[in-house]
């Protein structure tokens, strides 16, 4: 289609959503770009850091994210909420 492909670092799953807010704010305050979206069933809330088209900058983020927060994050191609 000729449109760069999107992506983001999908960091946690949670069933209580306040847990996903604090992790968010944490990566906020840590200068990440992040935020939050609900399931599509309603069951969890995830959290995210990006989007971006920068592939390489993003796994270079998912490295530092998992040495600052002991998170295993997954890189995952965006789609809009």
């Amino acid at each position: 289609t000729g449109q760069s492909v999107v992506w983001h670092i999908q960091v946690g799953s949670f069933a209580k959503a306040r847990n996903a807010f604090d992790l968010r704010d944490q990566l906020r305050k840590a200068g990440y770009s992040a935020f939050e979206a609900v399931s599509k069933d309603g069951a969890y809330t995830r959290v995210f850091v990006g989007p971006s088209t920068q592939k390489q900058q993003l796994e270079e983020q998912m490295l530092a994210i998992k040495q600052a927060f002991k998170i295993q994050g997954q890189l995952v191609v965006f789609e809009d909420q």
